[in-house]
């Protein structure tokens, strides 16, 4: 489980996950998740969490980086 779904299911967000068999060879995530899914890039996005001591916060970027 990634610090994203953990957040998810500890404050009760319904969420649905997709997974795919990584490449450990691929070095961009993003369109490698999107090419396995079958998705257009500009419909998958990163999720990116950042946590103090009491606060998370969040950030959802485009694979595209537009």
């Amino acid at each position: 489980m990634t610090p994203a779904t953990q957040t998810l299911k500890k404050r009760k967000i319904a969420f649905t996950q997709h997974e795919y068999e990584h490449d450990p060879n691929c070095q961009n995530f993003g369109e490698e998740a999107a090419s396995k899914l079958g998705l257009a890039q500009e419909e998958v996005f990163k999720t990116l969490l950042v946590t103090d001591d009491k606060d998370v916060f969040v950030a959802i970027v485009p694979v595209t980086g537009n």
